[in-house]
């Protein structure tokens, strides 16, 4: 798991969440195997860390993004 590779440390508590942290998705899918309701990255060294998300990065075949895809009105 890359969040175990890199220390990072999620919390089964609610809390802060940085969204825009590169490991964050690792740390969601830590939660849901731990089936945690909510987490914290408060005792995460990189909880202030900053990498804003680009569309190229998302995983556009998971589950449900053609739903989402499906429903987005775009201007052209």
């Amino acid at each position: 798991m890359v969040a175990k590779l890199y220390n990072t440390n999620p919390q089964g508590f609610p809390g802060y969440r940085n969204l825009d942290c590169p490991l964050y998705a690792s740390c969601l899918d830590q939660a849901v195997n731990q089936s945690w309701p909510t987490f914290s990255c408060q005792h995460c060294f990189l909880q202030n860390f900053r990498q804003p998300l680009r569309a190229e990065n998302i995983e556009m075949e998971a589950p449900g993004w053609v739903d989402i895809w499906s429903q987005a009105e775009w201007e052209g």
